[in-house]
């Protein structure tokens, strides 16, 4: 389930401060322990990132379904154009479903992206939703055998910006549930109520937890912390996801998610100098999906 919601108890419980403390805390110990990039060009370089897939068990619960084709279109046109691909966390739903059920399931977008793997092209994140990934043990076991080389996947990335010689700072790139109440702290009761309740829910209604893309909501705290961040970092921007909710705001960016209710796909492209806000709208009606930059302007 996206964690645009919070739950009432934690209005209750952590007063606005500790929520920031809370927060800032928690990135700042992401953004000491994220890998290092090697040098990204924003002149020559071109990066997509993509998020929140949301992967099931090709069920009434697997919200990544009316996204599929949107999603196969898109990696196969990156793929082609010579982007590196970020899959930036949540990419399996293992809150609803176990491994093997979700990899089997989605053959398909699994061996896209290996194709971007083998080219290294590939760097992938761990959620909260498939926070399993974090240990190397699971991911030798189950997605080792997909992606045929070795794959470490990381939970944040420090991408340093260039243009030739220049250092222009960077991006600290991470999933964004990092020091939330009911996506970090109370991870695991969460994970209980989406298991146990809001799956079944699903199985019964075909409900979704994300609705279609809306790029006229209003800025969330959690937004508003992010660009707090970003202020006493000036030499930094915050990439996450996470929420479902894309934007470029500032020094602040969200990808989006890969599962919208309608099939639209969202995401950040780093690509001539610029970053960019797209999506991939699925048209019913034809069944084709085309590509559509809703905002964009200089990296630097």
């Amino acid at each position: 389930m996206q964690s645009t919601w919070t739950p009432p108890i934690s209005r209750l419980v952590i007063p606005s401060i500790s929520r920031q403390a809370f927060y800032f805390a928690a990135l700042n110990q992401v953004y000491k322990q994220a890998k290092i990039s090697a040098p990204f060009n924003i002149n020559c370089d071109k990066m997509i990132i993509l998020s929140d897939q949301h992967r099931g068990g090709r069920n009434n619960a697997d919200e990544f379904l009316r996204s599929e084709s949107t999603y196969l279109t898109a990696l196969k046109h990156y793929l082609e154009h010579g982007y590196t691909l970020m899959v930036l966390g949540d990419a399996e739903e293992l809150w609803k479903t176990n491994i093997p059920t979700t990899l089997s399931a989605h053959q398909a977008s699994l061996a896209l992206e290996r194709e971007f793997h083998l080219d290294d092209r590939y760097v992938r994140f761990w959620g909260n939703h498939d926070w399993l990934w974090q240990f190397p043990a699971h991911v030798q076991r189950w997605l080792q055998p997909i992606f045929v080389k070795p794959l470490n996947i990381i939970e944040a990335l420090r991408l340093k910006l260039v243009d030739g010689a220049h250092d222009l700072g960077e991006i600290l790139i991470t999933h964004g549930h990092q020091g939330t109440f009911d996506s970090d702290y109370c991870a695991a009761i969460s994970r209980q109520f989406v298991r146990h309740i809001w799956q079944r829910i699903q199985h019964i209604t075909k409900w979704s937890a994300t609705g279609n893309m809306n790029l006229c909501m209003p800025i969330l705290r959690a937004e508003r912390l992010a660009l707090q961040w970003t202020a006493q970092h000036p030499q930094t921007m915050l990439l996450t996801a996470h929420t479902h909710r894309p934007m470029i705001r500032d020094t602040y960016l969200n990808s989006g998610c890969c599962c919208y209710a309608d099939g639209t796909i969202s995401g950040i492209e780093l690509a001539e100098g610029e970053m960019r806000q797209i999506a991939w709208v699925n048209n019913p009606t034809s069944g084709l999906q085309t590509r559509h930059v809703y905002f964009s302007k200089n990296i630097i």
